[in-house]
């Protein structure tokens, strides 16, 4: 629906808070933008325009007995039209007596003002249907004609809706990617415990899942009278969790903890100090490692991220002195590692 006929938001919305007396004193607030809706109003922002508007601040910080429930969705419309779809949920739902309000509202397409104050007096008179009377600073004026009242049955009593199951909303998911730095140590993989440096790129599908594609560089470990590196690209997924309230896709959650699986393919090489080399090269290695890794998001898209692993070396080159059946190093199957890198988000 467009803002010329945000009434018939209205009217479905407070039908359910009809049969109240007073207005709600608490309520939770969670708020997305989802692509290309940057620019419109954060949660905080709503918040505080919304605290003007009631002369209050009613919100509270996380889930609360008793409190209406408020989610709400800012996008883009096919079309190209600002739309925002707000979910409120009463305290009496809880109990089953009610329907959960789902109603959407779109704008034009230059810009969000005008959307962010619709969805400011929305939120506001679900709140506190008294509201409308108050202006809203900032906020471009409108001419909103005040919304019919509740139906009511013959024995007169206001009628209630039955109680239906709305999904929420999948905006909050999407695609986006990101990529770490890391510092990364192998242990039983080249013939002493190595330091080395990695960089990884990821794309998230929905908000459990990524797809990782990355590579990793181990400098040469002297032993004796030679010494082994190896470089490899990597390929895998994560599955995973986040916690922590989000302000917009880009930043993400505050901490995020994902169990991980990788592929590697590279090559190993040696370098000899005291014989002559006859077959100087990479020897093919592979291997597959799992593990766990946590994300503690910082500042914005930016944090850090810890990991640690198993692995397994699926091809292992051996290296010989030519002529004899000395082995010089073989690269053992199971090692191990961990991680420590700088992420961003975006």
């Amino acid at each position: 629906m467009r803002l010329s006929s945000f009434a018939s938001f209205l009217a479905p919305s407070l039908l359910l808070f009809a049969t109240a007396a007073h207005a709600e004193e608490r309520a939770e607030l969670s708020w997305t933008r989802s692509d290309g809706a940057d620019e419109c109003a954060t949660r905080a922002q709503i918040a505080r325009r919304v605290a003007k508007r009631l002369g209050r601040d009613p919100f509270v910080s996380g889930p609360t007995e008793g409190a209406l429930t408020l989610e709400g969705v800012v996008d883009r419309a096919p079309g190209g039209a600002y739309r925002a779809r707000i979910y409120a949920e009463p305290p009496s739902c809880a109990r089953g007596e009610c329907a959960r309000v789902v109603r959407e509202l779109v704008g034009d397409a230059e810009s969000c003002a005008s959307l962010d104050g619709a969805v400011v007096l929305a939120i506001a008179l679900t709140i506190d249907p008294t509201a409308l009377a108050a202006p809203d600073p900032g906020s471009p004026k409108a001419s909103i004609p005040p919304p019919p009242p509740a139906p009511v049955s013959s024995t007169g009593t206001a009628n209630i809706l039955p109680r239906r199951e709305v999904p929420i909303s999948p905006a909050r998911d999407g695609l986006h990617a990101g990529f770490v730095a890391r510092a990364t140590l192998l242990g039983n993989v080249l013939p002493s415990p190595s330091m080395g440096a990695g960089l990884e790129g990821h794309v998230r599908l929905g908000r459990y899942a990524r797809v990782l594609l990355g590579g990793l560089v181990q400098p040469e470990m002297r032993d004796g009278s030679y010494a082994f590196g190896l470089s490899a690209g990597s390929g895998g997924a994560c599955v995973g969790v986040g916690f922590g309230g989000r302000e917009s896709e880009a930043e993400g959650d505050r901490l995020w903890i994902a169990a991980c699986g990788r592929a590697l393919v590279g090559g190993m090489h040696a370098v000899v100090y005291r014989l002559e080399p006859t077959e100087p090269g990479q020897r093919l290695w592979a291997a597959a490692t799992f593990g766990a890794s946590a994300e503690l998001r910082l500042a914005g898209p930016f944090g850090l991220e810890a990991s640690a692993f198993a692995l397994t070396s699926l091809v292992r080159p051996r290296f010989f002195v030519s002529g004899t059946n000395e082995t010089v190093f073989t690269v053992p199957a199971a090692g191990g590692g961990g991680s420590l890198g700088l992420f961003a988000r975006f």
